[in-house]
């Protein structure tokens, strides 16, 4: 975990969210040093696919892929379906396969042990959740990567995040939304006064960078770096592609991988 704070203020900039339409283009890196904005290499990735339908309402600027609101820097997290800007599988936000309504349920209930179960929220919720996500899913993305390919997961295809919390070890973009989720119950329930984003900066070769950044309502920022905060061999990660074709045969919850 990596936590930055700042004393002056910092606004979320969503205007990225609105205007996304404009141009949709593929670019290529040629340093790691080029920034690029992932939500933009992801629908340049997806536009030709039958399963991408375009829309300019507000709780989906990015459109819908399979039925749901593509997840971008500032959009609604619950029931969306996150595209990474890597060839990687499509996740699914939905707490109706239980593990992260239980995730959520269990935070909740801890805090409602405090004499002021708002204010221990608000002063300890954020660090809380930070520590959660990287107990729930390790950070291993050699190892996810493997088992996607075990699976014979295709690009984009649907998997929920359930799963990736079940086998305990993911990437960046898993540790980024599982806090996302939390932060979003917490904020909805009227206990957060802050703002929150995936950021939409890349900047790494493989795109495998994803952050989290919680701007509180005094203007403090804390940043949620997976990657940064993990030790391995960050130049020699790499984007590795995965099998064209799925072969789900499992039980239990690899049974929800497609729905």
């Amino acid at each position: 975990m990596s936590l930055r704070k700042k004393n002056e203020k910092e606004s979320l900039d969503c205007n990225s969210d609105l205007l996304v339409y404009r141009a949709i283009k593929n670019e290529t890196f040629e340093s790691e040093n080029i920034t690029r904005d992932r939500f933009f290499v992801s629908l340049s990735r997806v536009q030709d696919s039958p399963s991408y339908e375009p829309s300019q309402i507000l709780m989906a600027p990015y459109g819908f892929y399979s039925g749901r609101p593509i997840i971008g820097q500032c959009t609604p997290i619950r029931g969306g379906i996150y595209l990474s800007a890597a060839p990687r599988e499509a996740i699914v936000i939905d707490e109706r396969y239980g593990v992260l309504e239980e995730i959520f349920q269990s935070l909740y209930t801890y805090y409602q042990g405090f004499p002021d179960a708002k204010k221990a929220i608000r002063e300890n919720v954020l660090t809380d959740i930070f520590v959660l996500v990287q107990e729930r899913i390790r950070f291993d993305p050699d190892r996810l990567y493997q088992y996607l390919r075990r699976k014979e997961i295709k690009v984009d295809q649907k998997i929920a995040l359930d799963i990736i919390i079940e086998l305990g070890f993911g990437a960046a973009r898993h540790q980024v939304l599982l806090a996302a989720y939390l932060l979003e119950r917490f904020k909805n329930l009227g206990m957060l006064r802050g703002t929150f984003r995936i950021n939409s900066e890349s900047t790494h070769p493989s795109l495998e960078d994803e952050q989290l950044l919680y701007t509180s309502s005094s203007g403090y920022t804390s940043l949620l770096d997976p990657l940064s905060n993990s030790k391995i061999n960050k130049q020699e990660m790499a984007s590795k592609p995965l099998a064209p074709t799925a072969n789900i045969r499992a039980s239990g919850l690899d049974d929800i991988v497609l729905h």
